[in-house]
């Protein structure tokens, strides 16, 4: 009866890489000192089904994070934050854009409503502090996901979670990079918020090898440590008034 040993070695064998390897017999139920043991090279630990994406296979795939994010998560694996911060740059970029086109479309219309250069020009200074001030906010926005990742993995880390911290950093990102994309809608900015925990909560179960009920918790840690900084400084200040 053939071991587990020879479905390795016969599915390498079809040219799947070891990462591959790893994820199909790891989805099978087996567990991974089982799977690491019966490589060819049993004494060189295997890299955890890490995926081999190209940025523009990222591109093409973080349309699941839409309507299938579970496969999105299951077929993107990367081992560093470059590409997951690189959508993020991009759909911060397009938020960006847009904002500033429709301030100049609005510009135009005003301008012809009101007449005169000076006015047109007080309308530029407005968007390039709009602009100053954009920037600024997505650079705290780029700064908090390695606080917040830092919180969600030490959580996921009490609770047994296998990933490393780039792996939470890079489900920040992907579910971060959705949720500004999805603010060009109006009136769902709330909606793509709690999508993006959702995101979150997959993101953790799939790279850290845990319960959906614990990615939970590890989604919604950084908003119970900011909760309770924020209800520290009221406590504080109304004492110092009071």
């Amino acid at each position: 009866m053939p071991t587990l040993k020879d479905y390795i070695q016969s599915t390498l064998e079809k040219g799947y890489s070891e990462a591959e390897v790893y994820s199909i017999f790891l989805e099978k139920g087996y567990k991974k000192e089982e799977i690491c043991a019966s490589f060819p090279n049993a004494g060189r630990k295997v890299e955890s089904n890490y995926t081999q994406n190209t940025f523009l296979d990222i591109l093409k795939k973080s349309l699941l994070l839409f309507y299938n994010p579970k496969e999105f998560f299951e077929s993107v694996k990367e081992k560093s934050i470059g590409k997951s911060t690189g959508l993020f740059f991009i759909a911060s970029g397009i938020v960006l854009l847009m904002g500033l086109f429709l301030q100049i479309v609005l510009a135009g219309f005003m301008s012809g409503a009101f007449g005169g250069i000076n006015y047109i020009g007080g309308i530029f200074g407005s968007l390039f502090g709009m602009f100053s001030i954009i920037i600024y906010i997505f650079a705290f926005a780029f700064a908090s996901v390695f606080v917040f990742a830092g919180i969600s993995h030490g959580i996921l880390k009490l609770f047994g979670g296998e990933g490393k911290y780039l792996d939470t950093c890079n489900v920040y990102f992907f579910s971060t990079a959705l949720a500004i994309i999805c603010t060009i809608i109006p009136f769902i900015g709330l909606l793509a918020f709690i999508y993006s925990i959702v995101l979150m909560v997959l993101g953790f179960a799939k790279y850290h090898n845990i319960s959906y009920g614990k990615s939970v918790v590890g989604a919604i840690a950084p908003l119970i440590f900011i909760v309770l900084i924020i209800g520290f400084f009221i406590l504080y200040f109304s004492r110092m008034m009071f």
